[in-house]
């Protein structure tokens, strides 16, 4: 039990031990796990910075494109130059527009929404700068001038280009060369002569013209030129502010990239961190863990191991008391039951010589007392054999009124000088063949209603029987109910328990092992059905027995009745090292006429068989220096063995009859035993060597209509005159219980005419009294008082008790 308890507690704790560590697996993992998408975030914005730098910087590249792309177009002032800033400066302002949306930060989105304004208002300054170049009016000025100036030169007689081309600008380099040169010479040539022949008037207010459109010019010039200033200026400020920002926006964002990095390999630092330290915490857990438990089971090994010594301890004890207990049943079975069998032996043999009645006291005295220590015996043995499971059950086919009857009949035998009535009330249904095992229901029979009698000084014992069939399927309840001493409920409970004896204050009266409920309990069980008590102290107790049976359709064949007073023609060979039992034996076997050779070992027997002729072997079991089973096999072995049967004798009741029979006995008999058992074994073994005492058989034997002697001469060893007696006292018996039934059927008493009915019934049986047994069984059994039987029982009565008379005095006359 201690070890079974341990090694559940130990699984218990190693199962805990494996659970507690996956659930500190699955924990870890789970916080790994945690951790892991953590730091896979943090890699995931990671990126997401990387992208944005990349962003950031091919912006700045842009930026930087964007500024030579404005400088070229103020220089160059070509509409290609400016377009090309034009769509540069759109790409860019889309290029912050998605990099507006990539920042998460408010700053930034301010800074970048700066820098679009700033890009705005750097493209609306070009474009002021290059309408401004545009409308520039001094050149219009100084061209105005000199065209009129021009003028001077037709008054002057002054030849131009004009004088000789339509459009000077479409002349061939070279005729222009040509042309301006001969212009040149005619000029010089005339200059001297056309100063004084132009009018001073004129040329004067051509001076003064030109001088005031030069100094209008010379302030025209100076004011765009202040303007152009202005404008490049502003320009220039533009471009330093938004490098200005452009810096600042890198700085923030470079500082921002730089900390969200840091941020971000502290946090995976951290997510590193936490899974080893959660991976440390794992380890140095399920470390304490596995030694908590490994020094939990330990010890809890340790424990086991020392239950496991002490049940070794407990066991060796409890196999030397087995070892006790076998020498105990074998000294019982064989010291003991080998002596009782010597002493009821001869009770039985000095009770059919017995001289008086005084004498024939005294033998009943010693063969009750030997039954009675037979018995507790028996009990004991069968006690030992039903706990160590060497009990089966057979199915055989047999009436169980016919076994309870001859039970309940034997039993009121014993206790006929005690005033209870046997009340026995079968079940209409129950008178057919059923197959069970009846050998073991009539145990367990013997000792219930045996306990009935010994508990019940005075009143009655009442047995019924009924058969139960539900669904193709049957069983039978047999309730045995007493009016004795009852048992206390409180007891109740301890009344199938080996070795307890409830009455203890009538232990002298009822005395015994305890042993007899508790076999009958174990036999029902083994029968697979139930045995129950309901009980009332001062009242009586009711036994009921409930177990399943099959029907047989088979008739059970009854054995003839052979008269013990048989003889037999035979030789025996009696081996047994008791003297007393041996000679017992022997005694036993000359009243049948058979012919004994007693020895005292198996060895002096073997020595003597060569020499004697036999027809065969008894021989004990438990013999000096060899064994019966080594005796036996040695007799097989012989030359001169001609299979004459061997027969063993033994105390041991742990060994089953199938045992001596493989191991090649024809039978066995069990000590101690009655003295017809060998009578019964002979007439089996050797049915055509039984002869009859002729004369007595003659003389004893009377067949007739009414009635038939022979079974009960039988019984008488064919005395007549002691079977004529015994008629007699029947006769005055019936006599008795005809008046009894008349006055019954007077006063309509069905319970009495039941009860004489089955008083009647058993002797009536026994002669064989064909005219009267069918009444008494309708009468044993009827609900209502029926005249027409009662009278025809009455009639046939008379004529069975005049034939019996005539019998029994040949000059009888009615």
């Amino acid at each position: 039990m201690f070890m079974r308890s341990s090694n559940r507690k130990i699984t218990f704790k190693v199962l805990f031990g494996y659970i507690a560590l996956g659930v500190l697996a699955a924990i870890s993992g789970w916080l790994i796990f945690t951790e892991l998408g953590n730091f896979t975030a943090t890699q995931t914005d990671d990126l997401k910075e990387r992208h944005k730098l990349i962003k950031i910087s091919g912006l700045v590249a842009d930026i930087y494109e964007n500024e030579s792309l404005a400088r070229a177009a103020l220089q160059l002032n070509t509409t290609e130059k400016f377009n090309a800033y034009i769509s540069q400066n759109d790409s860019l302002i889309t290029t912050i527009d998605t990099l507006r949306v990539l920042v998460n930060n408010e700053y930034q989105k301010a800074l970048l929404d700066s820098v679009k304004v700033i890009f705005d208002k750097k493209q609306q300054d070009l474009n002021e700068l290059r309408l401004l170049k545009d409308n520039n009016t001094s050149e219009k000025s100084i061209e105005q001038t000199i065209n009129k100036l021009k003028t001077i030169d037709p008054i002057l007689g002054k030849l131009t280009l004009e004088d000789y081309v339509e459009n000077p600008t479409e002349v061939n380099p070279k005729v222009k060369e040509v042309l301006e040169g001969w212009i040149q010479f005619s000029n010089e040539s005339k200059a001297k002569d056309s100063v004084s022949k132009v009018d001073q008037k004129q040329i004067d207010s051509i001076v003064t013209t030109s001088r005031n459109m030069l100094r209008r010019i010379q302030q025209e010039v100076a004011l765009q030129r202040q303007s152009l200033m202005v404008k490049e200026r502003a320009l220039v400020e533009n471009d330093l502010n938004t490098s200005r920002q452009l810096r600042n926006l890198l700085r923030t964002l470079e500082r921002e990239m730089v900390a969200s990095s840091q941020s971000i390999i502290a946090q995976r630092q951290k997510a590193l961190d936490r899974g080893t330290s959660i991976i440390y915490f794992a380890a140095i857990i399920s470390f304490i863990l596995v030694v908590i438990f490994s020094i939990v089971i330990l010890n809890d090994f340790w424990k086991s191991q020392e239950y496991r010594d002490e049940l070794e301890k407990s066991n060796a004890y409890t196999n030397s008391l087995l070892k006790s207990r076998e020498q105990l049943i074998n000294m019982v079975s064989h010291d003991l039951r080998s002596p009782l069998s010597t002493i009821s032996g001869y009770s039985a043999l000095l009770q059919k010589t017995a001289q008086n009645t005084k004498e024939g006291n005294y033998l009943d005295h010693i063969k009750n007392a030997s039954t009675y220590m037979s018995q507790l015996v028996d009990d004991l043995l069968e006690f030992s054999k039903l706990e160590d499971g060497h009990i089966t059950i057979e199915s055989i086919p047999f009436n169980l009124k016919t076994v309870l009857d001859e039970t309940s009949t034997n039993i009121k035998a014993i206790y006929a000088d005690k005033p209870i009535a046997l009340l026995v009330k079968h079940d209409p249904a129950l008178d057919i063949t059923i197959v069970s095992d009846p050998f073991r229901i009539k145990q367990v029979l013997y000792n219930l209603i045996g306990n009935a009698y010994k508990f019940t000084e005075e009143g009655s014992i009442s047995i019924t029987t009924k058969l139960h069939s539900t669904n193709y399927k049957y069983s039978v309840t047999i309730t045995i109910t007493d009016t004795g001493i009852g048992i206390n409920k409180e007891k109740q409970k301890d009344i199938f328990n080996a070795f307890t004896q409830v009455n203890q204050s009538n232990n002298a009266k009822h005395s015994g092992f305890g042993l007899g409920l508790a076999i009958s309990k174990k036999l029902v069980n083994l029968l697979k059905g139930g045995l129950t008590l309901n009980s009332i102290p001062g009242k009586g107790s009711t036994f009921e027995i409930s177990f399943p049976v099959k029907l047989s359709y088979e008739e059970v064949e009854e054995k003839p009745i052979i008269p013990e007073a048989s003889h037999f023609k035979l030789k025996a060979i009696v081996v047994d090292d008791d003297a007393s039992l041996r000679q017992l034996i022997a005694d036993i076997l000359e009243q049948h006429q058979v012919v004994t050779y007693t020895f005292e070992d198996a060895k002096a027997a073997l020595s003597a068989l060569k020499d004697l002729t036999y027809d065969v072997i008894i021989t004990d079991i438990q013999l000096p220096k060899m064994n019966g089973f080594h005796f036996m096999e040695t007799v097989k072995q012989l030359p001169f063995y001609k299979q004459q049967p061997i027969i063993a004798m033994t105390g041991r009741m742990d060994i089953n009859t199938e045992n001596y029979i493989e191991s090649g006995f024809s039978k066995v008999v069990y000590k101690p035993f009655e003295t017809h058992i060998w009578f019964d074994i002979l007439s089996e073994l050797f049915p055509e060597s039984i002869t009859k005492p002729e004369e007595d058989f003659k003389k004893t034997t009377y067949r007739s209509d009414y009635f038939d002697t022979n079974s009960i001469a039988g019984f008488l060893n064919y005395d007549e005159e002691a079977l004529k007696s015994l008629l007699e006292i029947f006769l005055k018996d019936t006599k008795k219980h005809m008046s009894e039934l008349k006055l019954a059927q007077e006063q309509k008493d069905l319970k009495t005419i039941n009860d004489l009915s089955h008083r009647m019934l058993t002797m009536f049986k026994q002669l064989n009294a064909k005219t009267v047994v069918p009444h008494l069984e309708v009468l044993e059994h009827i609900t209502i008082v029926d005249n027409q039987i009662l009278d025809a029982l009455e009639v046939e009565l008379k004529a069975f008790y005049e034939d019996m008379q005539a019998y029994i005095t040949p000059n009888y006359t009615p």
